[in-house]
């Protein structure tokens, strides 16, 4: 029973691994700098849960394991926290010095 529940376990960490990869990877998932970083640290770290599931369990390197997984979520959490609360992009900022000629003094203007 227990070598099921550790295959089922290790199924589980590589179908994790594959889509935080795919996740990373494709051109559908729109994320910025911060959520790739942590997919990838989430991909890492099911990838080498699922190793060590396979080879053997080392308490060690489980638990670095777990710490990439644990950093990943949580860059994910934060670049999804600072893409909902970003300002709305309305274009280029517009100065008053861009809708008036430059060349013409104040003097020219006001005749």
């Amino acid at each position: 029973m227990d070598s099921v529940i550790t295959l089922a376990n290790t199924l589980c960490y590589i179908a994790m691994s594959a889509a935080a990869t795919w996740a990373c990877l494709s051109r559908r998932v729109h994320d910025r700098i911060i959520m790739k970083l942590g997919l990838v640290l989430l991909a890492i770290g099911f990838a080498a849960h699922a190793y060590l599931a396979i080879e053997g369990v080392d308490t060690t390197a489980m638990v670095r394991a777990q710490l990439l997984i644990n950093v990943g979520l949580v860059l994910v959490l934060l670049g999804l926290y600072l893409r909902i609360h970003a300002k709305p992009w309305r274009g280029p900022e517009r100065r008053a010095s861009d809708f008036v000629d430059l060349d013409v003094t104040r003097s020219e203007r006001q005749s």
